[in-house]
């Protein structure tokens, strides 16, 4: 069974459909994002991982440049669910969510992936640190 990977980002936001908290339209337009292509693209190995994605707070901001303070409550309800093995903390939002939390796991952090000073460099020493990391659940 493949090791579980949680992908915490910082909010959703306002983006086509997505006008109000649905989860099947969140990941149709996350996958159409910037974020969600730049992670599948870049970042996450394909089919070393079962993916699950969160956000740090998830209220709906209204734009892309809409940051809320983590919700730890809700971040911890979303560590259970997932059960991870592994977590991804994508962001500044994220980064701190995590460190307040000190989960007893593995924690790889990035920037955010929609940010512009985000370099193919650092997109690619992340998706070999995972894909190191792989080797350490089998």
């Amino acid at each position: 069974m493949k090791p579980t990977l949680l992908v915490i980002l910082q909010c959703p936001w306002k983006r086509g459909k997505l006008q109000k908290w649905h989860p099947s339209i969140w990941r149709k337009e996350f996958m159409a994002s910037r974020t969600g292509r730049r992670l599948f693209n870049e970042v996450l190995p394909p089919n070393l991982y079962r993916f699950r994605f969160c956000n740090a707070n998830p209220r709906l901001a209204d734009s892309p440049q809409g940051i809320f303070p983590p919700n730890l409550k809700h971040l911890k309800r979303q560590i259970r669910r997932a059960q991870p093995d592994l977590i991804l903390a994508c962001g500044r939002i994220a980064q701190e969510a995590i460190q307040n939390l000190n989960p007893d796991m593995h924690v790889l952090s990035m920037p955010h992936p929609a940010s512009h000073s985000l370099s193919k460099k650092t997109t690619k020493a992340v998706k070999q640190k995972l894909i190191v990391l792989k080797t350490s659940f089998a």
